[in-house]
């Protein structure tokens, strides 16, 4: 107010005294201190202060109040706090679980969790981001849910022993497998064992007899004693309690409750439905699962809570009380198919009292049945079911209680074991809890007490007035406190109670409990579940609870519709229900809600825990435990088991440091470099692989000097015989070093040079000339002091290493002493062995001038000799020699073995011979004669007389032992004193040779008096007996049947001969009869094994069936089969179901056939054979009952009587549900669904379809778009799809009748298009043009067209301007070759000259360069215009006509050189031991030189083995093993590879060891056989890759080209490996990873080649492409001329090496074929599985063609070149090569057909989106693109063919060459690879390929393009470098995408949860709409966007 105005106040000011002077300001704004409203920036240094804006001190821009800045205050981040900006405070932050810090926003793979302010780490299950994965799941790597085992309850990974949990009855194992614990045992999770039950129980879940859950046979379980007991005492018990009457029974005080116990549930079954459903019946085994599950009657329906139900052999009985009938189902009928299952049966009429039938109940308790009628009584029966209504025990009951271990009748009540009186009336007695004695009675909750025998209420509380529904919870136990609640109706809310006393507790937190009715509660302790809600109760204090909510959302369930049910038909605390939509499951409630293990405050289900209380630590099962594992340390922090001081938890559960890092003092400690475990930083104790531990305790990668690897490869030792000594290991005494090995040294040695000599020998041993150790020295040698043997006393060694003296002289003692006068040569001073000229050497070895008398003198020899036959005797003189007898003056032989003679005859006979009765010497005496040593005669014996020249003893005598004795009695004649010959007369002779009376029995008497056995008899053990064949009747022997040895009568035979068996009949012949099998041993036919005789045939025994001869056993309970596993006809009661087995029981959904034995499907079903079950037919649905009823009209497919899913043929669904011929107006025929559908671009209203805006129907019920003018149809406002006749779109996508200049019409698609070779360019904003590229085109009007061939640019098709780069412009406008080598020559501008003069080389068209061309050895041939070999003159470097005089002539290398004369005769060369000397005169050398300078010994310039050369040029030698050291003129060791050396390098050496040969390569190295065979091997690599270098220059090629041979190995397996990573994980370059491989194998094939020899091609860096081939066996390559080096081609083959190509094609081909047949198994197994597993389906679906294809891809290579090889070399028809090789090619032929088959007919057959790999990365809109692989492989076989068939022929890589490049042509046209990499790589690798083809070509037929030998080293070269860019290149763009598929793996995300459903459905809607029209629209623009596209790719 101014001067009585009101003004405005200022602005933001809501109230003010003046304009300019606020008071209050608006909200949002504060009071400065100049009167204004400002917005307050706390940010830039004000606070807010009581509404007031005020300044921060001083340089403070945030700050809480005057005095405080924001910046000192510090908040905790460890407590998970952050600096709020607004409040200005510490607040909570938001907290990443992962990396433990606050953040801003939770990251896309993270869950916000809002109660916590947490961001955890998301797990997707099904594309869904949770907490943790669901149960019987488990995180991958990339935190994805993927399933446990099929055993695995819960799991850490996906294998059959990464559980953690196991699914019931599976326990938990040691090894981490699920198994179950043998019968009679449980498994004890504290023992985490099995231990036995009690031996009462058959199970248990504990060792006691209370733990018991089954019991054993004979005993029955006691509800009352929760024991097993023994049944015939229970029943004998019952039995004695029945004879009481009701009054015994109240007067006597007896334990009525253990007499009238409630019912027992029915433990095997359960009725049960949902709401609005039908009842069903399940059968459920002690682990809850379901085994079988029937619907039951319309009749059954009926049911309510005064139900009661029990189980009696397979019938279901139900009783409801008030009904006069009681209702049976037989299910053994119900399975068999027959109708007559369900029975109403009244009661029976004899009961002992008239009953009221309403009133009639009937029970079960084990094996007990009740009956109870009001009024009347209470019958037990300890019986079946039908005896209960036979006369019994009635008691007289005024209420019977439906609960068990308490029972009331009349005013009576039992329980407890007690009796009393009730003293007040009940309505309705309910027992909730008999330990605190908790009832509801009369609606009431009530606490009895019980004093004087009368039973009284004690506490109680009203539930409601006439509440039927009345409930009370389970007891809660909170340490002394007892809590139950109960629903009060008339409160309408649920109230808690104490348990002791009845007084309330009141909830003073929480939320309130919402009852739906008493049947929906589940309870488990404390935890209560209402529907889908749980409630947590907890006890706060003694008066007050708290009950909290948790929102969780459980799985819905069918509920038990009345509380009898659940309390009679399921276990006590472990309710079984019945999940929805299903009926064959029954799941425990601890498998529905996730209870927490002990100590665990959050759970992640009933066995995994999150969160621990204290002082519990979480482990790494997940479980709370109070002591970590071994291994681990509690965090307090965390509250868990941790891995410290840096280390990482294992797959096996353990802490553990990473490898190279030790646990020492509480803390990861690095180890060494290279070490995996050590004790320290610096001592290391075990290596990492492959490196070894060494001396010093260190890592390296190989073993020092004289160490070796241990037997495990993984510490350097010394090895066997060494001794480490100062770092290094040397030999023990007694050993040598050979190599890296101490061999022992020859026996008795100490130090030795090598195994064979020894240098010292061991004490007492000497060291001999073979250096040797011997006790004693050789012959002629003698001991010295050094222990070694030599010559002394003046003795030298000679060559046959004896110690000799000089000429005249012996060696005595020691000694050289003179031999006797006149003697040359002595073996001792008296004994001469040589006489001195003109004498001669006497018969006593001394020399005389003449012979004795009688002796004849040796003129030659000089020697007296005796003559012939004759030697010296005693008297010194020569006489006839032992022997001889002289006759006329010479010595004559005595008689044969006569030792002396004379003219008389023998006088003694030699030693060993006697004079018999002729005075003939012989060795033994005649027959009757014996011996006289002293005599040397042979005489007669004492008592015999000599006549006739034999020793005779008189009659009945013989002559033994010397002297002649009697025969035995009534022998005439014997041969010793007990055997006689022949008896006296009226004696015979038996056969023990004696005398009898008459013959033994058995005998009969022969006409010469002896006992013979008869006829057909032979002697055996002294007795006669039939021989075989034959059988004694009286006393004969007769003949047995035909081939019978042996027999007993002639009919029966009992053992046949060889080659013939006895059969049933006892008869012998040569084969078996039907059925029979030989038996060779026993020559007998039997029935074979499982078979039995019966009617002379032999059978199968029973239970086993005749099967392809055989006797095979049929399975289980089966009368007949056709196999082991497949039955045909099963014993009486078990029938054959689906699997061929025989069981009691059908499989679900079939019925028993009891005629036939088999299960089989119900009237109007039909058998699917691919599930095993029996369904409807079509046509049909299954009814409540399981009948199956008809559809509605044209229905094929249908679940009710009214609607219909799918129609009959020809008829579609329409959206009513029914089935029509024709769909109705406004629709289309969705032909391949065949229902009703509403176009496109339309909606469904009141069942009629309208189009959308801007669209209209048409007459055939498609929306169409309204289009511009001559435009037929159009997607997108201006711009046309599909031009009218007549018309053309232009590129503006109008339409026009006449196309542009440039422009081709396009008559199929109505277009104006560019020619396929040209591009659009932009001309201007409104214009475009088609170009063609001047890249080997030019343009003719419309048309692109390709200049000549090699034409870079061009004008015309008939000349070109310029070539493409390799190629020259000839003079005729072509482009070619320049052949420099024959008469031409480059010119500027890449242009080719012709030389003049017939120039075979120019330099320009006048300048001829013959000369600059030929080699120094070589000359130009005018006439045969080439160069040819000359005669070289070395001396003169030049060629020559012939050799000077002076010269030698070298014809084979045609060289002329200087002559040197030896022996006046012209030499090449002076020989060794020869030196050059005036006129070039060859001299010899000191015998001492091997090479010298001159004649003189200190002129040698190299010395012979073993002498050394010395300082002063002589050649001294030193001992072996040793050289002399010319500076300190000492003898030093050689390298250990030298005997003798120069020097003590290994190159050093002048004679190798034995063991060792000198090294073809390096003078003065001495190598062993293998190196040998190396550098041989070398040698003729060098030759045969036609080095043309000195030594050094091809070594050093040698070694570069096998640098490059090992860069390519492991660059083509890196790519291999990389691009089978990618095939894998990257299928945007897939096809290209496979169009690769099959390349390097084309490329390998180059291998093969005779001339790819050059820079050593084909034996190094070729064969790295045989790598792609996978399954190759060729090691070498036979193909190459027999003189040529065998090459091998194959590093990689393993197992056995193939020698050649084409010896045995199975050989070549044996891994392909052996892969081959595990694919197809694997094929046939996954077929044979496909129908029982999922997974078998799916992998049965990818294998069946996928892996065939593949594997050609990869194998047809191999099996081509194998394939022509031995076609080539004519052996296709040997060895079974054709069979193998038509099989192959045979599968491989129509594999190929029908690839191409399903690829063309894709739309018809719905297998070809099974081929996925032919589709892989290809287009399939046209034939030329879907049939990419089928042209690759037709192009791959004609190279292939090309390559083997005309293999080193000219111009082999050209034509290849012209096939590739037609390829690349049908790549750039046709595209048929999706993505642009692939195709730009394919394009790539086409012209790669095609370099390196001219590359080989020129390489390999260098000779006949005239190529020299070192420009073909520089083509291969490059051939290698050109190689190795493409695999580097492959390499990357694996590499590459490899890189990608990670990152795109770690950025993907959870899709957003909270997206608007309305935009999704928008933009669904939106997106189909596009599509739709963009498909159509996309197939008239095509043409468009590839030109496009192809424009920008070239100017990028």
């Amino acid at each position: 107010m101014n001067q009585g105005k009101c003004e405005k106040c200022s602005d933001f000011c809501d109230k003010c005294s003046s304009s300019t002077n606020c008071q209050n300001c608006q909200q949002g704004y504060f009071l400065s201190q100049d009167g204004t409203c400002n917005l307050c920036d706390t940010e830039k240094g004000h606070f807010i202060k009581e509404d007031k804006c005020l300044k921060c001190k001083a340089g403070c821009n945030l700050c809480v109040d005057e005095n405080t800045c924001a910046d000192d205050i510090k908040c905790d981040e460890r407590q998970r706090q952050i600096f709020d900006k607004t409040l200005k405070k510490c607040v909570q932050c938001l907290w990443d679980k992962q990396k433990n810090k606050c953040i801003e926003k939770c990251t896309e793979n993270q869950l916000y969790l809002k109660d916590q302010m947490t961001c955890s780490q998301c797990f997707y299950y099904k594309n869904e981001c949770l907490l943790k994965c669901p149960s019987k799941h488990f995180a991958n790597q990339q935190n994805q849910c993927v399933p446990c085992h099929s055993t695995c309850a819960e799991c850490k990974g996906p294998n059959s022993n990464q559980c953690s949990q196991c699914q019931s009855p599976n326990l938990l194992q040691d090894d981490k497998t699920c198994s179950r614990c043998e019968s009679r045992s449980y498994f004890d999770t504290q023992k985490n064992t099995c231990v036995k039950c009690h031996y009462k129980c058959q199970s248990c879940n504990g060792p006691n007899i209370q733990d018991c859950l089954t019991c054993s046979e004979s005993l029955i379980y006691s509800e009352k004693t929760n024991q097993c007991e023994n049944l015939e005492e229970t029943q004998k018990l019952l039995e004695e309690k029945q004879k009481f009457q009701h009054s015994e029974c109240e007067d006597s005080g007896l334990d009525c409750d253990s007499i009238f116990e409630s019912i027992q549930k029915e433990k095997s079954g359960a009725i049960y439905k949902k709401i609005n459903d039908v009842y069903r019946f399940s059968f459920f085994n002690e682990q809850g699962d379901i085994t079988a599950t029937y619907l039951l009657p319309s009749t059954f329906q009926t049911l309510n809570k005064f139900s009661q139900y029990f189980i009696e052999n397979n019938v279901l009985y139900i009783f409801t009380q008030g009904q006069s009938v009681y209702q049976t189902l037989d299910f053994t009928i119900l399975e068999s198919g027959n109708q007559n299952y369900y029975q109403q049966i009244s009661y029976p009429k004899n009961m002992k009292y008239s009953c009221q039938i309403s009133n009639m109940q009937v029970y079960k308790q084990d094996q007990f049945y009740y009956t109870c009628e009001s009024g009347f009584g209470f019958v037990v029966y300890n019986s079946s079911f039908q005896n209960l209504f036979k006369a019994g025990q009635y008691y007289s009951i005024s209420s019977l209680l439906t609960e068990k271990n308490f029972f009331a009748f009349d005013n009576n009540l039992c329980y407890n074991n007690q009796q009393s009186k009730i003293d007040f009336g009940t309505k309705q007695m309910v027992n909730v809890d008999l330990q605190n004695s908790i009832f509801i009675v009369n609606y009431k909750l009530v606490n009895f007490q019980s004093s004087g025998g009368k039973t009284s209420i004690k506490y109680s509380v009203d539930l409601g007035y006439n509440s039927e529904e009345a409930f009370m919870s389970n007891v809660i136990t909170f340490g002394n406190i007892k809590v139950i609640f109960s629903y009060d109706y008339n409160q309408s809310k649920v109230r808690y109670f104490n348990a002791q006393n009845f007084s309330e507790f009141k909830v003073v937190k929480g939320d309130q409990i919402k009852i739906q009715d008493y049947l929906s509660i589940i309870q488990y302790q404390n935890i209560v579940f209402i529907g889908q809600n749980q409630y947590i109760i907890t006890l706060i204090n003694q008066t007050q609870i708290n009950v909290k909510k948790v929102n969780f959302q459980y799985p819905k369930s069918y509920q038990l519709n009345y509380a009898n049910f659940e309390r009679f038909n399921f276990k006590k605390y472990q309710t079984f229900e019945v999940k929805q939509g299903s009926n064959q499951y029954i799941t425990k409630l601890n498998y529905m809600y996730q209870f927490c293990l002990e100590g665990c405050q959050t759970c992640l289900n009933s066995s995994q825990c999150s969160v621990c209380m204290e002082p519990y630590y979480l482990d790494y099962s997940l479980k709370c435990v109070l002591t970590c594992p071994d291994t681990y340390a509690p965090d307090k922090t965390s509250g868990k088991c941790i891995c410290i001081g840096g280390q990482i938890e294992t797959a096996q559960n353990k802490c553990q440091c990473q490898d190279g890092y030790s646990f020492l003092n509480s803390i990861c400690v690095k180890c060494p470099d290279n070490c995996q475990v050590c004790s320290s930083s610096t001592v290391c104790t075990v290596c990492a692989n492959p490196y070894l531990l060494v001396f010093n305790k260190q890592c390296a990668d190989s073993c020092p000097d004289t160490y070796e690897k241990d037997q495990n490869n993984s510490t350097c030792v010394c090895g066997s015989n060494k001794t480490e000594t100062n770092n290094t290991c040397i030999c023990n005494q007694g050993y040598i070093l050979e190599g890296n090995v101490c061999n022992p040294c020859p026996q008795n040695c100490q130090i030795c040079s090598s195994t064979t000599q020894c240098t010292t020998c061991v004490k007492d041993y000497y060291l001999d000339y073979k250096f040797q150790c011997g006790s004693e020295c050789p012959p002629t040698y003698q001991k010295n002091s050094n222990m070694i043997c030599s010559c002394l006393g003046g003795s030298k060694e000679n060559s046959q290493n004896q110690c000799i003296c000089d000429s005249g002289q012996v060696l005595e003692n020691g000694t050289c002493v003179s031999c006797s006068s006149n003697c040359l040569m002595c073996s001792s001073s008296t004994t001469c062995t040589q006489c001195s000229n003109n004498t001669y050497l006497s018969f006593d070895n001394t020399c005389i001038n003449n012979c004795q008398d009688t002796f004849l003198a040796d003129d030659t020899n000089r020697k007296c000799y005796c003559p012939e036959n004759e030697s010296v005797n005693n008297d010194g003189k020569c006489d006839c020699s032992l022997g001889f007898y002289r006759v006329n003056d010479k010595c004559s032989p005595c008689p044969q073995n006569c030792g002396s003679c004379d003219s008389n005859g023998c006088q003694k006979c030699k030693q060993g011979f006697y004079f018999d009765y002729n005075k003939d010497c012989v060795s033994n005496c005649p027959e009757t004669y014996h011996v006289d040593q002293d005599q040397q005669n042979c005489v007669c014996g004492t008592d015999q007389q000599e006549i006739d020249h034999k020793c005779s003893c008189p009659d009945k005598q013989v002559f033994e032992n010397g002297k002649c004795v009697n025969c035995n009695s009534n022998c005439q004649q014997c041969s010793s004193s007990t055997t006689c010959q022949k008896c006296d007369p009226s004696y015979v002779l038996a056969y023990n040779q004696i005398c009898l009376t008459e013959c033994p029995q058995t005998y009969e008497k022969n006409s010469d008096s002896t006992c013979i056995c008869g006829q057909n008899k032979q002697e055996i053990n002294q007795k006669c007996s039939c021989i075989k064949g034959f059988f004694e009747r009286d006393n004969n022997c007769l003949a047995c049947i035909s081939s019978c040895d042996v027999c007993s009568n002639e009919n029966d035979c009992q053992k046949c001969s060889i080659n013939s068996y006895l059969n049933y009949m006892n008869k012998c012949e040569s084969d078996c009869p039907a059925t029979f099998i030989k038996d060779d041993l026993n020559l007998i036919c039997v029935c074979p094994t499982n078979f039995r005789l019966q009617d002379d045939k032999c059978v199968c025994d029973t239970g086993y069936s005749y099967v392809s001869g055989n006797c095979i056993k049929c399975p289980q309970n089966c009368d007949s089969c056709s196999s082991e596993n497949t039955c045909i006809k099963c014993t009486p009661n078990y029938f054959l179901d689906f699997n061929n087995t025989c069981n009691t029981d059908c499989p679900t959904t079939y019925i028993k056939n009891s005629n036939t034995f088999q299960c089989q499907c119900g009237q109007g079903q039909t058998e699917n054979t691919d599930k095993h079950i029996c369904e409807c037919n079509k046509g049909f649905f299954p009814n409540e009952q399981g009948q199956c009823q008809q559809c509605i009209q044209n229905c094929q497919v249908c679940q009710n009587g009214t609607e219909c899913l799918k129609c009959e043929d020809k008829f579609f669904l329409d959206t009513k549900n029914n089935c029509v011929s024709k769909c109705p107006q406004t629709f289309q025929e969705d032909l391949q669904n065949m229902i009703c559908v509403c176009p496109n671009n339309s909606t469904l209203n009141s069942d009629i379809c309208t189009c959308e805006q801007d669209f209209e129907m048409q007459l055939d019920n498609t929306c169409k778009l309204k289009c511009s003018s001559f435009c037929e149809s159009c997607s997108v406002a201006g711009e046309c799809d599909v031009c009218q006749g007549g018309y053309y779109m232009n590129f503006d996508f109008t339409c026009i009748n006449k196309c542009p200049e440039t422009y081709i019409e396009n008559q199929q698609t109505r277009t104006c298009d560019c020619d396929q070779l040209a591009e659009l360019i932009n001309v201007s904003e409104y214009e475009k043009k088609c170009v063609c590229p001047a890249n080997q085109l030019y343009q003719e009007g419309n048309k692109c067209l390709s200049c000549i061939s090699n034409c870079q640019k061009c004008s015309n098709g008939n000349t070109c301007d310029k070539c493409i780069e390799g190629f020259y412009l000839h003079n005729d406008g072509k482009c070619g070759n320049c052949d420099t080598k024959n008469g031409y020559f480059i010119k500027d501008e890449q242009k080719c000259g012709k030389c003049k003069y017939q120039c075979p080389e120019c330099s320009d068209e006048v300048t001829c360069n013959v000369d600059l061309i030929c080699n120094f050895d070589e000359k130009y041939d005018p006439i045969k215009k080439e160069c040819i070999k000359c005669i070289y003159d070395l001396d003169n470097k030049k060629c020559v006509d012939k050799c000077t005089d002076q010269q030698f002539y070298q014809p084979d290398q045609m060289r002329c050189s200087q002559c040197f004369y030896l022996n006046d005769q012209c030499v090449i060369s002076c020989p060794v031991r020869y030196f050059v000397g005036d006129k070039n005169i060859c001299i010899k050398c000191h015998d001492s030189c091997l090479k010298c300078k001159g004649k003189q010994e200190n002129e040698c310039t190299e010395c012979e083995n073993p002498l050394q050369l010395q300082k002063n040029n002589q050649c001294l030698r030193c001992p072996e093993k040793e050289f002399l050291n010319l500076q300190n003129n000492k003898c030093e060791k050689c390298d250990q590879s030298c005997k003798f050396c120069t020097g003590k390098t290994i190159n050093d050496c002048s004679l190798c060891e034995d063991n060792l040969k000198p090294s073809l390569l390096y003078k003065g190295r001495c190598i062993d056989d293998i190196q040998i065979e190396d550098e041989i091997d070398y040698k003729k690599k060098t030759i045969y890759s036609e080095c043309q270098g000195n030594e050094d220059e091809c070594k050093q090629q040698y070694e570069t080209s096998k640098m490059l041979s090992t860069i390519a190995f492991f660059l083509n397996l890196g790519s291999l490996l990389l691009l089978g990573a990618c095939l894998i994980f990257c299928p945007v370059i897939n096809s290209i990873c496979w169009y690769y491989i099959q390349i390097q194998q084309i490329l390998g094939n180059h291998v093969y080649f005779e001339k790819a020899n050059i820079y050593y091609m084909n034996v190094g860096f070729l064969r790295n492409h045989q790598i792609y081939n996978v399954f190759n066996l060729i090691s070498f390559n036979s193909l190459q001329k027999d003189q040529d080096l065998l090459l091998e081609i194959n590093k990689f083959s393993f197992l056995f090496k193939l020698q050649n190509l084409y010896n045995h094609f199975l050989q070549n081909f044996f891994y392909q074929l052996v892969s081959f047949s595990l694919l197809l198994c694997l094929i046939l197994i996954f077929f044979l599985l496909r129908n029982k597993y999922t997974l078998a389906y799916k992998v049965n679906n990818y294998i069946n063609l996928n892996m065939l294809i593949r594997y050609f891809m990869i194998a047809v290579n191999c099996f081509v070149v194998y394939t022509l090889f031995v076609i080539k070399n004519g052996v296709a028809l040997e060895q079974g090569n054709i069979a193998i090789i038509s099989i192959v090619f045979l599968i491989y032929i129509l594999l190929q057909i029908f690839s191409i088959f399903i690829l063309k007919s894709r739309s018809i057959f719905p297998i070809a989106s099974t081929v996925r790999v032919l589709q892989y990365g290809i287009d399939q809109n046209k034939t030329n693109q879907f049939l990419f692989w089928q042209i690759f492989e037709v192009r791959k076989i004609v190279c292939i063919l090309i390559q083997i068939l005309y293999i080193n022929g000219k111009g082999n890589g050209f034509i290849i060459l012209s096939i590739f490049a037609v390829f690349t042509i049908y790549l750039v046209v046709s595209t048929p690879f999706k993505y642009r990499i692939c195709q730009v790589s394919a394009i790539f690798t086409e012209f790669t390929v095609m370099l390196l083809l001219i590359l080989f070509e020129l390489m390999t037929n260098r000779q006949q393009y005239s190529i020299d030998t070192s420009t073909a080293q520089s083509i291969a070269i490059s051939y290698i470098a050109l190689s190795l860019i493409l695999s580097f290149y492959y390499i990357g763009l694996a590499i590459h995408y490899i890189i990608k598929y990670l990152k795109e793996l770690r950025q993907k995300s959870k899709q957003n949860l909270g997206t608007n459903l309305q935009d999704q459905s928008q933009s669904q809607a939106q997106i189909s709409s596009i599509e739709m029209n963009n498909i159509q629209k996309s197939l008239i623009k095509v043409s468009w966007k590839q030109m496009e596209h192809q424009t920008q790719q070239k100017n990028l």
